[in-house]
């Protein structure tokens, strides 16, 4: 039971945090319509009835379990740290925003939110499916599916409601939902921007040399010793030399 009620402390702390977020209006929110908040906010309700099987029929629905929690108490555990890790991140992020909107600004683009557009969004859904495994029931799957579904509609509205050039840099530099491709995407944008801005001072851009491998030593060739007929014949004209000087050097006849 204890990696559950963790699960449900981290859950309480974060509607917590959310609460105390909502307190503080902030200017550069771009808010839903009155109808689309009203659904919004049916939405995520009905999404956490369910998911923590908050329903008129809880005893019908733990009778049929996809999986058991007891089973794997490690898996358990982290499970739980998942849940942990993405709503830290979430509130990581709330709080990033809060004080960026309260210095004046009109849209986030930096800490949490550089390599991703919307990181609350995208922690809450990693955080509802994780808790929908652990309890292992399909009221709580289809909890989680909803409140990804309302996150994503919501995501989709607000974005075509904000307007304006950094906006549209930014939807450029980051993508909506997955970091990995949107901090590849960034590294790629920012090299690019990087080149145009040497081509454009006229450096010329270098490239690093590759390490070469340091070639071994060169081997000394080894003498091969002078065949044995050479070495009687040297032997021979020495002993000719001495004895008879005349007789070891061939005379050419006078023409």
């Amino acid at each position: 039971m204890l990696p559950l009620f963790a699960i449900y402390l981290l859950w309480l702390m974060w509607l917590v945090a959310w609460l105390l977020a909502t307190v503080a209006p902030l200017r550069g929110m771009h808010k839903l319509r009155l109808s689309e908040e009203l659904i919004y906010r049916l939405l995520t309700l009905a999404a956490g009835a369910l998911l923590f099987t908050l329903t008129p029929w809880p005893g019908l629905d733990v009778q049929y379990r996809l999986w058991y929690r007891a089973a794997d108490q490690v898996l358990a555990w982290r499970l739980a740290l998942l849940v942990g890790g993405s709503l830290s991140i979430a509130c990581w992020a709330l709080l990033y925003r809060q004080i960026a909107f309260s210095r004046g600004a009109s849209i986030v683009t930096r800490g949490p939110y550089a390599m991703v557009r919307h990181p609350i969004y995208l922690c809450l859904i990693i955080a509802a499916f994780a808790t929908a495994i652990e309890f292992g029931r399909p009221s709580s799957l289809a909890g989680a599916s909803l409140l990804a579904i309302a996150f994503v509609c919501k995501a989709v509205i607000e974005e075509r409601r904000t307007q304006g050039p950094a906006f549209a840099a930014y939807k450029r530099r980051a993508l909506m939902f997955v970091p990995i491709l949107g901090f590849g995407w960034f590294v790629l944008v920012r090299l690019m921007q990087r080149l145009k801005q040497a081509v454009a001072r006229g450096e010329p851009v270098q490239s690093a040399p590759l390490p070469l491998r340091p070639s071994p030593p060169a081997q000394p060739a080894e003498l091969e010793p002078p065949p044995l007929s050479r070495l009687r014949s040297v032997a021979l004209e020495l002993v000719l030399e001495d004895d008879h000087p005349g007789l070891g050097t061939t005379q050419s006849e006078p023409g």
